[in-house]
């Protein structure tokens, strides 16, 4: 029987419990050569503790805060869960971060230890922090070692997530136990799993998208996770078919990736017609006859796929409802870092795409006067590590200011209609959404991708298209064809071709539409040349 702490909702308990209940059954798997590694829920428990044991010996105490940079991996999942035994702070770090961020993240959050993988770039010069290769963990612990009790509380810090957005100046968002748990235990009422599910994890752990929802969500369920250190198709679909994978998190752009490998494929052999037909009859069938209709497609995912989760961005209701005529269910939901991150979801039993779901049980949703979405809740963070002045601007009275438009419809369901700062306010009064203008021309054939923006031109502001990927006369043909969809105030007025192989972008592949505005500029000004 494992001990526990206290009985307070933390994921030091909540760990516990999950061994307790489930024993030797499989939690975490690992892709190797000879096959696959398993952990199981005893051993993530006691793994879990010698990492905590070796924390304390090197002399770090409660409320300590810890670099964790590196890939997806179960030794990601020990280091973090040991942290979290031991009472120290995570402080995540993307893979592909930058030396001065990551300089910046370590000058706010002064760590006493960095568990750094072999993966990760080069290390700034100043970093100045003992390190710890993750792939070498196992030769930092001490078998069977235990750490020392540490009275870990609900209102006490898990980690420090660190959020740059598109704006390039990072927050750490502090997030607590009661945080992490009271959106675990909300998700869970709408997507509660299944002991049986197997899913494969893609997107990274040091975003909260994935570790709540691909790591506590599943691990709460009683399932198992898979990582893999290779994620090129190839050895992805390897993995899928191995595992037979029920259930898989992407953002919107990599399910519209993997629907245009499927259309290449139908193309290249020449069977558009048959698919157009197949795709009509599967939308009178139920959930189990698409499945075999499409059976050659699910079995190069496996042949167990479920459902996907869908969250990062908004979902276009076509691509949504491609994936279900496949016999895939599609559950997409939103959220924020600042909200642990799951605000509103549907449920695996009730999917739609037209909108980002009911808020979950235990969140309070409200509508400003300008149309920004507002949130409280228990999972709502206290604001950001050592910086009043932007917790004090990202709350109204103890709301917390998402910086997203939206309203909720008449049965509840909230809908996003963009960022805010990126809305275009038009002279004649009207607004404009980004999002829905770039959701109409991404269903046009040759649009691969496409950011909009508000151009400013003398006193006016013109909406301006960007493309990627196509020259300008296909997107000229591209802005007519949007143009004949829209109201008038929404027409593009302009549009260019991106020079580069792809936009500028976030580790969760969202656009730096501020860098693009200022290419634009630039351009005008005659500094670049496109």
């Amino acid at each position: 029987m494992v001990k526990q702490t206290r009985d307070q909702p933390t994921l030091v308990k909540f760990l516990a419990d999950q061994a307790n209940r489930l024993g030797g059954r499989t939690a975490l798997l690992m892709a190797e050569e000879e096959g696959y590694r398993g952990w199981s829920y005893t051993q993530l428990w006691s793994e879990a503790g010698r990492v905590a044991a070796m924390l304390q010996r090197r002399g770090l105490r409660k409320g300590d805060r810890a670099l964790l940079w590196g890939p997806n991996s179960p030794q990601w999942v020990l280091t973090f869960f040991g942290c979290i035994r031991a009472g120290v702070v995570v402080v995540p770090l993307d893979l592909r971060s930058g030396n001065d961020f990551v300089q910046r993240v370590a000058d706010k959050t002064r760590p006493k230890l960095a568990f750094v993988s072999d993966s990760a770039p080069d290390r700034p010069n100043t970093l100045d922090v003992p390190e710890i290769a993750l792939e070498r963990l196992e030769d930092e612990l001490i078998e069977g070692a235990s750490p020392d009790f540490v009275d870990v509380t609900g209102e006490d810090l898990v980690e420090i997530m660190f959020t740059s957005g598109t704006t390039g100046t990072p927050k750490g968002v502090m997030l607590t136990h009661t945080n992490l748990v009271s959106n675990l235990r909300a998700i869970r009422q709408c997507i509660p799993g299944r002991i049986d599910d197997r899913l494969v994890s893609i997107l990274p752990l040091s975003h909260m998208y994935e570790q709540m929802a691909g790591l506590l969500v599943p691990l709460g369920a009683g399932a198992n996770v898979t990582y893999q250190a290779n994620l090129q198709p190839a050895a992805l679909f390897k993995t899928l078919q191995d595992r037979r994978a029920t259930m898989l998190l992407l953002v919107p752009q990599a399910l519209d990736l993997f629907m245009s490998g499927i259309e290449h494929e139908v193309r290249r052999q020449g069977r558009e017609k048959v698919w157009s037909k197949m795709m009509t009859v599967s939308a009178r069938l139920p959930f189990w006859a698409r499945r075999i209709l499409f059976g050659q497609i699910h079995r190069r995912l496996g042949g167990r796929l479920r459902f996907i989760m869908s969250g990062g961005a908004a979902l276009d209701p076509a691509l949504g409802e491609k994936w279900e005529r496949l016999g895939v269910r599609i559950v997409q939901g939103y959220g924020a870092t600042e909200a642990s991150p799951v605000i509103s979801s549907h449920s695996t039993a009730n999917p739609r795409f037209d909108s980002a779901g009911i808020p979950l049980s235990n969140m309070e949703v409200r509508i400003a006067s300008d149309g920004e979405i507002q949130v409280r809740g228990p999972n709502v963070t206290q604001g950001y590590w050592d910086d009043s002045a932007q917790t004090e601007a990202a709350f109204d009275d103890g709301w917390y200011k998402t910086g997203d438009q939206g309203h909720l419809d008449r049965d509840g369901y909230l809908h996003i209609k963009g960022r805010t700062k990126d809305m275009i306010s038009m002279p004649n009064g009207f607004n404009v959404y980004p999002d829905d203008i770039e959701t109409v021309l991404k269903r046009h054939p040759d649009v691969c991708d496409v950011v909009v923006v508000g151009l400013p031109r003398g006193s006016r502001v013109d909406v301006h298209a960007v493309y990627l990927g196509i020259d300008e006369e296909t997107a000229a043909k591209a802005d007519k064809w949007a143009n004949s969809q829209l109201a008038d105030y929404q027409r593009i007025r302009g549009s260019s071709v991106w020079p580069s192989e792809d936009f500028p972008r976030t580790h969760t592949l969202k656009i730096k539409k501020t860098l693009v505005i200022e290419a634009l500029a630039e351009r005008a000004e005659g500094a670049l040349s496109f």
